[in-house]
């Protein structure tokens, strides 16, 4: 059966339940966009071309965090 929050159904979590997640590591993200758009750039001959949208992910992505 399904859990309920705010009575509304959800899923289970995709998170791996023996991985801390306050580990410093690297990370995969994988990111989705309406009908499979390419928002943040293209593969041509098997190189990226970042979209501008792409370069500000990829700016923003490699910033430190804030504490």
């Amino acid at each position: 059966m399904k859990r309920l929050y705010k009575n509304k159904y959800r899923v289970d979590t995709f998170r791996c339940a023996n991985w801390n997640y306050a580990w410093c590591a690297d990370y995969f993200i994988t990111g989705l966009t309406y009908d499979k758009q390419c928002f943040f750039g293209e593969i041509t001959e098997n190189k990226t071309q970042l979209s501008k949208l792409g370069r500000i992910v990829k700016q923003e992505n490699g910033r430190k965090p804030l504490k």
